[in-house]
């Protein structure tokens, strides 16, 4: 079956952007973020919003090439309950031969969100 797509969220520079409701986690067919633009950052807003289950978000390494650091594998985000994570990701580890990220979820209670950050942040 075909992943399901976590749309990007643009994060404009000197400008606000609207929390987005993210997309809902697929535990059967798996995630995947959509190709970012050349020379951008990625900041990825996980969520678990179950009051009693604890659930890990992995993101899974890249194709080489181009993801000349996927040697270094997974990358596992274990998360509690009721909890937020935000999680940087470096394209040279993840970045799959399509341009796309995969992501791989345990438990449907929670909402991934991908944000593109504005060229010059770093």
């Amino acid at each position: 079956m075909a992943r399901t797509a976590a749309p990007l969220v643009e994060v404009g520079l000197n400008t606000s952007t609207l929390d987005g409701t993210g997309t809902a986690y697929d535990v059967s067919n798996g995630m995947y973020i959509p190709a970012i633009p050349a020379g951008r950052d990625l900041l990825v807003r996980l969520t678990n919003t179950d009051d009693d289950t604890a659930l890990t978000v992995t993101f899974l390494a890249g194709d080489y090439p181009p993801a000349m650091a996927s040697g270094q594998g997974n990358l596992a985000v274990t998360m509690a309950f009721g909890t937020t994570r935000w999680v940087t990701l470096e394209s040279g580890r993840f970045l799959q031969s399509d341009g796309t990220i995969l992501v791989d979820v345990t438990v449907n209670t929670g909402k991934i969100t991908p944000l593109v950050l504005p060229k010059g942040l770093s």
